[in-house]
């Protein structure tokens, strides 16, 4: 009792496998894609999270120290035009 299988000639075989191969890849790029998208959206919330949060922050030390650079501007005129007065 011999089994009769059917012969798949190479050429065949090596098809086949080529196209699981590119298959598989797309599968592999699809799935890469997708969580490089999930994570860009992920960054973007966290960035637009600190902007909310530390903007504020940031913008009145900002002030802050402009006024103190006012501040000091003020004090040296003072102190030249009183030391040109005497």
């Amino acid at each position: 009792m011999a089994l009769n299988l059917p012969q798949i000639s190479l050429s065949v075989s090596i098809r086949n496998s080529l196209l699981t191969s590119v298959f598989l890849l797309l599968a592999i790029l699809a799935g890469v894609s997708v969580l490089a998208t999930m994570r860009l959206s992920a960054l973007q919330d966290a960035v637009e999270s600190i902007n909310r949060d530390r903007l504020p922050e940031i913008r009145a030390l900002a002030d802050l120290n402009v006024d103190v650079a006012h501040t000091h501007l003020v004090a040296i005129r003072a102190a030249l035009f009183r030391r040109v007065t005497d």
